[in-house]
């Protein structure tokens, strides 16, 4: 193809291929796509003028992909079968490569052609379905089929590296990897047409969305003023791509047409949305404008179960939504198949795992404002949702596509704040799918408590002080009978303050007692603290085996007594009165107690089972709402 100046054939103006790539270049005068051939041109037919869907691109704008640099020469629009139109630019490569940058929905793709020499490594458009999975030549790992689909181009600018025929429709299947990857069969050849690359984002291939050559900045982010075909009203549109609207005015259920709007039907008359269309709020993603309102329903058993759905929008960000349920919120955004692991029971995503909460068949049953999408009153697709709180993944699925969005909750009061909301917001009547334990997290500290008492209690009992403060064998001389005592009188001795005493008591008993009760009395302050101390042993033989019980050692443990110098007083009775004994006493300061140490390990265990007990409780009843509760028979 050597031609790269001629005259339209339609209109004598000139046109030039700059591009040795270009097969088509938009005359600028009269919109005629002009094809060159070996010898000369020819006109494919008029583009209608371009549809104003406030682009932040623009042909000539430069950018770099994986550090290579490209410039964008060419875009057509490619209408979808239901409506939708989407922006495709021809992106040029200084290393002589072409690419396609696609522009849908407020997110952006670049794709890179992929030669196919056999038809057969890709799947049959007769065959593909929505969440189909499989590889693809020249990419890595398995793609899920995301779209199944028309569409037509309608109009375009600049210079075009295929045939771009006005109005021809050719079938396409949509595809999403991990990673972002994404990929796109167009069948309108044999074999068909393979691109494969990833989303991106304008920042991360070097474009900034306020560049200089964007003109009429107010009038992209701005809305459009129209008026209602049906009752005359005044009406705004604010998001380019809306293929539904409704009339503030009349209700009345409005077909966008590329701005034109044409009456469709009145719809019932509708409760006033919580949030009013037009509101914005600034979330992390940026500040989102409300432009549509729905109601959904499902049936389960018998019972309808409603729910509203806010869809916010900004050019910057695209398209999020803001459900509503039974007094819980959740912001949602879109995220590709090809990112979800879908084990239908379980589903991945982002190294967490997702369970199945219910799945059912919404419609919708009211709509207001704007929407990407023809939306019908009754539309119905299959819907089921995952749920790791507080966050939350949802898969529709049609005939023609499977869509995964994923949430993230959002308290009453936070939307209160975000939106000034002048009405006072539903309490939450139920636990929400989505909300938030708030008992998670609250056993892990008893557990480490747990852990703490045992190490510190091993501690004690491993390095406690033990420091002996009194150490002696008494001797008693015999008495005159069993009810006389003989009394004991020590020597001063020092008492620190602070620590718990053990009072040991070993007497030579055999098959006898020994009894003695004793006082610590303080020298200076006359405080005294009693205690008394039994020592039994008995043996024997019976039935031909020995037994015993008792010994001849006996403790008892006294609470910390204020520091200062101490006697001790002991009066002592024993079975064998008329022998003399010689018990010996000790008394120990700083001794650990297992007792008090086991009483601590209960006290913490019996608070880390309440909580678990409390936290189950609160994911018991979230579950009780849910279609599949484990803790039901009837559970699948």
């Amino acid at each position: 193809m050597i031609v790269t100046r001629a005259n339209c054939p339609s209109c004598g103006a000139p046109v030039e291929f700059k591009l040795g790539a270009s097969i088509v270049v938009i005359c600028e005068f009269c919109n005629s796509a002009i094809a060159r051939t070996d010898r000369d041109v020819r006109n494919l037919g008029k583009v209608a003028d371009l549809v104003d869907t406030r682009s932040p691109l623009a042909v000539g704008i430069e950018g770099k992909f994986d550090g290579k640099p490209f410039v964008l020469t060419g875009r057509a629009q490619i209408q979808h079968q239901a409506g939708g139109v989407w922006d495709e630019w021809y992106a040029t490569f200084g290393d002589g490569r072409t690419g396609w940058l696609a522009e849908a929905q407020g997110r952006f793709y670049m794709t890179f052609p992929v030669r196919v020499s056999d038809a057969n490594l890709l799947p049959p458009l007769a065959s593909a379905r929505p969440g189909l999975a499989g590889p693809l030549p020249g990419a890595v790992g398995n793609f899920v089929v995301s779209e199944i689909g028309a569409a037509r181009p309608i109009a375009a600018e600049g210079e075009i590296p295929y045939e771009l025929v006005p109005g021809e429709e050719y079938y396409f299947v949509d595809l999403s990897g991990d990673a972002g990857q994404f990929a796109t069969i167009d069948y309108s050849e044999t074999p068909p047409l393979l691109f494969v690359g990833r989303e991106v984002t304008l920042g991360g291939i070097g474009i900034r969305r306020e560049a200089d050559s964007f003109d009429a900045k107010e009038r992209r982010v701005g809305s459009v003023r129209l008026t209602c075909p049906q009752c005359g009203g005044p009406m705004e549109l604010r998001a380019p791509e809306a293929e539904r609207t409704t009339c503030p005015n009349c209700n009345a259920l409005l077909d966008v047409n590329q701005g034109n709007l044409s009456y469709l039907r009145t719809l019932e008359s509708r409760s006033l949305p919580l949030i009013p269309l037009g509101s914005t709020a600034k979330w992390d993603e940026g500040e989102l404008t409300t432009i549509g309102y729905m109601t959904r329903a499902c049936v389960v058993e018998g019972v309808t179960y409603g729910w509203e759905e806010y869809l916010l929008y900004a050019p910057q960000v695209g398209f999020r939504w803001l459900v509503h349920d039974s007094g819980h919120w959740s912001y949602v955004r879109p995220i590709s198949a090809g990112e979800v692991f879908d084990g239908e029971v379980v589903a991945s995503y982002n190294g967490k795992s997702f369970k199945r909460f219910q799945a059912v068949t919404a419609y919708v049953q009211t709509v207001y404002g704007e929407f990407y999408w023809r939306v019908e009153v009754g539309e119905r697709t299959g819907a089921t949702d995952f749920v790791n709180a507080p966050e939350i993944l949802s898969k529709e699925v049609s005939v023609s596509e499977i869509t995964w969005s994923h949430g993230v909750y959002v308290t009453r009061d936070t939307i209160a704040s975000l939106y000034q909301v002048q009405r006072e917001l539903p309490e939450p009547t139920t636990i929400g799918m989505a909300q938030p334990n708030p008992h998670k997290g609250k056993v892990l500290p008893w557990v480490m408590l747990l852990l703490i008492a045992f190490v510190v209690g091993l501690g004690f009992q491993a390095c406690g002080a033990r420091r002996a403060i009194f150490n002696k064998t008494i001797e008693f001389k015999p008495v005159e009978n069993a009810t006389a005592t003989a009394v004991y009188f020590s020597d001063e001795f020092s008492v620190e303050g602070y620590e718990n005493l053990k009072v040991e008591v070993t007497a030579p008993v055999d098959n006898s007692w020994f009894y003695a009760e004793g006082d610590l009395v303080n020298v200076e302050t006359g405080l005294v603290q009693g205690f008394s101390i039994p020592v039994e042993y008995y043996r024997g033989v019976e039935g031909g085996e020995s037994w015993s019980e008792g010994g001849t050692t006996s403790e008892t443990h006294l609470s910390s007594l204020p520091a200062g110098r101490y006697t001790l007083r002991l009066e002592a009775q024993w079975q064998e009165f008329a022998k003399p004994i010689s018990p010996s006493i000790r008394i120990t300061q700083g001794v650990p107690r297992l007792v008090h140490w086991m009483v601590l390990m209960v006290i913490v265990l019996l608070g880390m089972v309440i909580m678990a007990i409390v936290k189950n409780s609160f994911e018991g009843r979230r579950w009780s709402e849910s279609m599949f509760n484990p803790a039901s028979s009837d559970d699948e």
